[in-house]
């Protein structure tokens, strides 16, 4: 064989193992190469994501241990959610702050209402939730809007946790005190059943 011939034939025979490993490369390197970027993608995802659970898990545990070893944590939990019905305490917070802005109590009703239930799982199973006891307060009082508001809003920030079902306002007619309304308070405050 002539020089060139043996040099074209080399050439020809390097250009076809170039296309042939280009061609593998597209049909089977490539996609696999796509997969693994993905999948580890996926994988520094997951640390990602197990580290934050992990970090917020070990913040848990230590809230947790904490409001364990603290009397005054629950003591702070058994005032705002007591574990009787208190009915007293209940009224009182509610004429504290009714005294506190300047409203004048002309009665005050209160009501034991149904238990509100826990949710339970299965039928039959009980659940380690007890249900929760309502006390239904309905305060009757005289005052101005200003006063009024000033009510809601210490009911809302009060200790004893509480909701305001209804507000019912009267306008009493009488010429010596032109701003002065007739209010009418229906709050709830719960309570835990032992």
């Amino acid at each position: 064989m002539k020089y060139l011939s043996k040099r074209f034939a080399s050439i020809l025979l390097s250009f076809t193992f170039f296309a042939f490993a280009l061609i593998l490369y597209a049909n089977f390197i490539g996609p696999a190469y796509d997969t693994i970027k993905v999948e580890q993608g996926k994988l520094i995802a997951a640390r990602q994501r197990n580290a934050e659970y992990t970090s917020i898990f070990t913040r848990l545990k230590q809230a947790s241990s904490e409001f364990r070893q603290s009397s005054e944590v629950q003591n702070r939990v058994s005032m705002a959610l007591p574990l009787s019905a208190n009915v007293p305490d209940s009224m009182n917070q509610l004429s504290v702050i009714a005294a506190a802005n300047g409203l004048t109590i002309v009665s005050i009703d209160i009501v034991n209402a149904p238990v509100v239930p826990s949710s339970a799982g299965k039928a039959g199973e009980s659940s380690l939730v007890k249900g929760i006891g309502v006390l239904k307060n309905s305060i009757r009082m005289t005052g101005t809007y200003e006063q009024m508001q000033s009510f809601l809003q210490g009911i809302e920030t009060g200790v004893r946790i509480a909701s305001i079902s209804s507000v019912k306002v009267d306008r009493i007619a009488n010429p010596a005190t032109p701003g002065i309304i007739g209010i009418t308070v229906e709050a709830e405050t719960y309570y835990q059943l032992n």
